[in-house]
């Protein structure tokens, strides 16, 4: 699940967290994303959001409390996905100990907690994936405009000025479910699906206050997702 040749960082480190129906997400991404704008999907596809339910996660997984997951891989092998708005308490710098050249110019960049599947380089550490929406970086597309990988040319691109920090995303971890049980966690109601416009999934969020990204997105959506931001966003 790694992202490129992305540097590894020591696993305790990810842990410094604070406690419908409709087009495709990929077709939905395309269009001119100068507004801010989220609608529901009926059925969970790579590129899509998953935004917890209210009453979900408040014991047991509270990471995944008021998250708001981009689902990066779906098929037949299971699903994968990042927590978009589970910043960590730690920069790059600060996990990558003695890894200086590859995280140059990053230094500052937050680390993001991806999930709790770890993707392990088999000596203790995590790997990590990078985020953006750079047309002249390489990556794995995940839908138009959202990518994951590149570490080289991005550190590349940082380095002589044509790029800021702040537009790459690190992770570490990831969500994970093995085949067909999301679909049966979207049908009990523990996930709402939906589609978004793309600066919402690139955007750098706030360490612990999780409920901005979630009701954001609700609201969005309109009709029942935004009551349910309007009842429950500041609880």
């Amino acid at each position: 699940m790694a992202g490129g040749k992305t540097p590894a960082i020591a696993a305790p480190a990810a842990d410094a967290i604070a406690a419908g129906s409709g087009s495709s997400a990929a077709a939905a991404a395309a269009a001119p994303a100068a507004a801010r704008w989220a609608h529901a999907l009926a059925a969970p596809e790579k590129g899509c959001l998953l935004i917890a339910n209210e009453g979900m996660f408040d014991v047991g997984q509270i990471y995944f409390r008021r998250a708001v997951v981009l689902i990066i891989e779906h098929g037949a092998r299971g699903t994968a996905g990042l927590i978009l708005n589970q910043p960590t308490t730690s920069t790059m710098v600060e996990v990558t100990e003695g890894q200086d050249a590859q995280i140059a110019g990053f230094e500052d960049n937050t680390l993001y907690f991806g999930g709790d599947v770890v993707s392990g380089t088999g000596d203790g550490t995590d790997a990590v994936n990078l985020m953006h929406g750079r047309e002249d970086v390489e990556g794995t597309e995940i839908l138009k405009g959202v990518k994951l990988g590149g570490l080289e040319e991005a550190l590349a691109r940082v380095a002589e000025g044509t790029a800021q920090p702040q537009e790459f995303k690190f992770f570490c971890r990831y969500c994970g479910w093995a085949p067909g049980q999301l679909q049966e966690e979207v049908k009990a109601g523990i996930w709402y699906l939906a589609a978004c416009d793309v600066p919402t999934i690139l955007d750098n969020y706030i360490q612990g206050q999780p409920d901005g990204l979630w009701s954001d997105v609700l609201r969005r959506m309109g009709g029942k997702y935004a009551d349910v931001a309007n009842q429950w966003g500041d609880r």
